[in-house]
C-alpha cells in the first residue's frame, strides 16, 4: 500500500471555537494500513461486546484514506469487527455461530474527518438490531442479519486492524465503547457540529472505554490509558512520528 506523501505534515487545526470549547483532543494517531494498530485485552471489553442480551454503541472519529478493506476495530477471533468494505461502505460483523453482519448502502468520504457511530440492541427484531451513522446522520442499510447472541472471543481486540494486518490507513482521533444503544439525538449531541464532546462527561458510567490520544506519552510504543475504567490500549509497530497534531478540532 502506498503511503501518503503528507504522512509527516500534520497541521494544527485552528478550529477550536464553538460548543466544544471546554473539551478538545490535541493529538491523533496515524496508522499506515499495513501492520500498525492498538491492542486491548479481550477481557476488558468482551463483557460489553459479546454474549446475549447486549446493547452497545461504538464511536470512532477517523480520517480515512480509502481504497481497500479497512478494519477499524475487531478482535483476532473475528467474532466481532467494524470495517469499511472494498466499496467504502460501513459494516458491523457480529458472529452468532456464523458470519452475520449489517452493511450500509451509503459510503464514507475519503480523506476527511468523520464520526462513525454504530449501535446494537439485541432485544430488537431481526433487521433492526443495528444502526449506523456518519456525523450523526443515519445510514441506509443494504442488509442486517445480525443475531441476538455474539460469539465470545478468546483473543484480544484491536483498534485499526484484524490479526494486525489490513487495518486502518489514516488518522484516528478518538474511540469509545458504551453499554447502551444511543438515540440519534444523543449521537447528534456527541457529534457537536464536527467538534465531538467528551463521551465520559456526556454518558457517565455508560462509557466503558474512551481512547483519547492525549492520554499517552509521545514515544512509541504508546500506551493510551482510560484511567476511569482502568483499560489500556497498547500500540503495535508504531513510531514516534505516528502521534500527530492532525485533529478535527
Amino acid at each position: 500500500m502506498l503511503l501518503s506523501p503528507l504522512r509527516y505534515i500534520n497541521p494544527i487545526s485552528g478550529n477550536r471555537g464553538g460548543g466544544s470549547a471546554a473539551f478538545s483532543i490535541a493529538k491523533s494517531f496515524y496508522l499506515d494500513g499495513v501492520d500498525e494498530c492498538f491492542t486491548i485485552p479481550q477481557a476488558d471489553l468482551s463483557t460489553y461486546l459479546s454474549g446475549s442480551g447486549k446493547s452497545f454503541t461504538i464511536n470512532i472519529l477517523v480520517k480515512p484514506f480509502l481504497g481497500s478493506v479497512d478494519y477499524l476495530f475487531a478482535n483476532n477471533d473475528f467474532s466481532f469487527a467494524i470495517r469499511v468494505d472494498a466499496s467504502n461502505k460501513l459494516q458491523l460483523i457480529c458472529r452468532d455461530g456464523g458470519f452475520n453482519s449489517s452493511l450500509s448502502s451509503d459510503t464514507l468520504t475519503d480523506g476527511v474527518w468523520q464520526l462513525l457511530t454504530l449501535t446494537y440492541n439485541s432485544s430488537l427484531t431481526l433487521g433492526n438490531r443495528a444502526q449506523m451513522y456518519i456525523d450523526s446522520t443515519i445510514l441506509t442499510k443494504s442488509n442486517d442479519i445480525l443475531g441476538s447472541n455474539i460469539d465470545s472471543p478468546t483473543l484480544d481486540y484491536q483498534i485499526g486492524a484484524k490479526n494486525s494486518v489490513a487495518g486502518l490507513y489514516g488518522y484516528i482521533n478518538s474511540f469509545s465503547v458504551l453499554d447502551i444503544a444511543l438515540s440519534q439525538s444523543q449521537i447528534t449531541e456527541l457529534y457537536n457540529n464536527g467538534k465531538p464532546k467528551n463521551p465520559q462527561s456526556l454518558f457517565g458510567a455508560n462509557c466503558k472505554f474512551f481512547f483519547n490520544p492525549d492520554n499517552s506519552g509521545d514515544t512509541a510504543q504508546f500506551s493510551v490509558v482510560d484511567s476511569v475504567n482502568s483499560i489500556t490500549a497498547t500500540s503495535v509497530n508504531m513510531e514516534d512520528a505516528d502521534k500527530t497534531t492532525e485533529t478535527p478540532y
